[in-house]
């Protein structure tokens, strides 16, 4: 791989504090600042171009984001747990409006787009998704589309969408357990397993139950994978594991015959990954918070 550009942040810059999510887009690349509370879109070159947010409950205020995606009109959504509702921003930054997540969706922590009206919200119960539409109107739930999920703790088999916005196919990219799951948008297809070149078993969770509330526990936290992307039948997979590498390898696979591909090995530790044709970005945290563009370098067998 061959290094395009850097953007490094830390206690003398506050450009980037604690960055999570990054998605790109057609404009370029755009994340969520933990530490700042706040949205960051940066252009292809990695300058940065507008901030948008701060700290709260009020209007374009944020408390606990867990997820980020962009819309096909270019508009960007984000999921704000703490707040129960999704914030939605201009392609520009200007703030648009805000959308409250039904009471009966759960405690909904990802989501991705069914299509332009509808939303599919995630969570980590049985059943893991509730679908909405773009007024804020619920409109169903869905089961889990892999046969096994029913063996397992909905806990246990946390998982993250991976999309391309060309097309109705659905990865479920599992932190735990044999590999990743291809099944459709709608989730209304089995899923299929592709699996992955190092597994982890998934874990069992203790249950604890009192007068006032149960909890449970997940007994490792060891992961199989700590972020994945998709772009067209390519899927990368940031790489757990037990083996030395973890969270410096990014897996290759192919969508459509399920076959692991390459590897390609960053310098040092990242926690979020994106891709976008040959170029590879990848957010880290130690020493200093940073974003890296990559030129994926592709074996051409």
């Amino acid at each position: 791989m061959d290094e395009l550009y850097a953007v490094v942040g830390g206690l003398q810059d506050s450009v980037l504090l604690h960055p999570r999510f990054p998605r790109v887009g057609d404009r370029g690349l755009v994340l969520y600042d933990q530490g700042r509370n706040a949205i960051e879109a940066f252009d292809r070159a990695g300058q940065l171009l507008w901030v948008f947010g701060k700290r709260g409950r009020g209007p374009g205020e944020f408390l606990r984001v867990t997820d980020l995606r962009l819309h096909q009109s270019g508009s960007i959504w984000i999921l704000d747990l703490d707040n129960a509702r999704l914030t939605i921003l201009s392609p520009a930054g200007s703030y648009l409006r805000s959308l409250p997540i039904p009471r009966d969706a759960g405690l909904a922590d990802r989501f991705y787009f069914l299509d332009a009206r509808r939303i599919v919200l995630l969570a980590h119960r049985d059943p893991i998704a509730a679908v909405m539409d773009t007024s804020g109107q619920l409109l169903g739930f869905r089961q889990h589309p892999w046969p096994e999920a029913r063996n397992h703790h909905p806990m246990a088999l946390a998982f993250k969408p991976l999309l391309d916005p060309d097309d109705d196919r659905l990865v479920l990219m599992q932190y735990y357990g044999a590999g990743l799951l291809a099944t459709d948008r709608g989730l209304q297809t089995p899923a299929r397993l592709i699996p992955y070149v190092e597994p982890i078993p998934i874990p069992d969770v203790h249950v604890a139950r009192s007068a006032s509330r149960t909890v449970a526990t997940i007994q490792t936290r060891t992961l199989a994978a700590v972020d994945g992307v998709r772009d067209g039948d390519d899927v990368y997979i940031l790489f757990g594991g037990l083996t030395d590498g973890s969270r410096r390898f990014v897996d290759h696979y192919d969508l459509e015959t399920g076959r692991y591909l390459d590897t390609w090995l960053l310098p040092s530790p990242a926690r979020y990954i994106a891709v976008a044709g040959d170029t590879l970005f990848s957010v880290h945290m130690d020493p200093l918070p940073r974003l890296q563009a990559w030129r994926l370098r592709r074996d051409p067998g």
